[in-house]
């Protein structure tokens, strides 16, 4: 399985940092998608589940490390300052994704880590 991006997240490093941070979760690499993520992340997933800190992010990664991925589209990237989102769709064996990550950054510099994720997602069935 090979990720989509959108071809202009050259043009700001956040926006890149986003793509790349995208490509590691979706790769199952848990050292790099720590890498740019604060030691205290905040992740809050669909309102109801929160997970905070390292460890508790490589433990959900390797809690879903089974699941076939067919395909992994990030359909949109924006940044500005502080804060960032994407958008995409995750394909499964048996389901669909559609989510949406909006991000934190530490501050606004081009190497700030992210401190705070908030994913909505909605999911259906493969027809």
């Amino acid at each position: 399985m090979k990720p989509t991006l959108p071809s202009y997240c050259g043009n700001s490093p956040k926006m890149q940092l986003i793509a790349d941070f995208n490509l590691a979760f979706a790769a199952g690499d848990i050292q790099k998608v720590l890498s740019y993520m604060h030691d205290d992340i905040q992740w809050e997933m669909l309102a109801d589940q929160f997970i905070t800190g390292h460890e508790a992010v490589a433990a959900f990664i390797n809690e879903h490390a089974n699941l076939q991925v067919l395909s992994w589209e990030v359909e949109d990237i924006l940044s500005h300052g502080k804060l960032g989102s994407a958008r995409g769709t995750v394909q499964l064996d048996k389901q669909i994704i559609h989510f949406a990550d909006f991000y934190t950054f530490t501050s606004t510099s081009a190497n700030a880590k992210i401190k705070e994720i908030k994913t909505l997602a909605i999911s259906k069935l493969r027809k």
